[in-house]
C-alpha cells in the first residue's frame, strides 16, 4: 500500500475549473481515497449537489491486487478490477 500512499487524501471539487465528457456539471462535490482493512483494501467515497440543490452520496472499497471482483453496488457495476503499480519499477 506504500505505492498508494500519494493517493489517499480527501479533494474538493471546483466544477468551474473542471471538465465534464457528459454534461452533468455538479455544483459541487467532495471526494475521498483512504486506506481501509489495515492497509489491504482502497475505499472510495465522494459526495455531490446537482445544479438542482439534490445531495448524494457513493463510497464502495476495493482490493487492489489487479484480479476482478465483484462490484459492492449493481446499480454502479458488475465487477472492478484495481491494481496499484509501483512507479519505482
Amino acid at each position: 500500500m506504500v505505492q498508494a500512499y500519494n493517493f489517499l487524501a480527501s479533494w474538493q471539487l471546483f466544477p468551474e475549473k473542471s471538465e465534464f465528457e457528459y454534461q452533468l456539471v455538479p455544483k459541487s462535490g467532495n471526494y475521498k481515497i483512504e486506506s481501509v482493512q489495515n492497509g489491504h483494501a482502497l475505499s472510495f467515497s465522494h459526495n455531490w449537489v446537482n445544479i438542482e440543490n439534490e445531495a448524494f452520496y457513493a463510497q464502495y472499497s476495493v482490493i487492489p491486487n489487479g484480479m476482478a471482483q465483484a462490484f459492492e453496488n449493481p446499480l454502479l457495476g458488475n465487477e472492478v478490477i484495481a491494481e496499484i503499480n509501483n512507479g519505482s519499477s
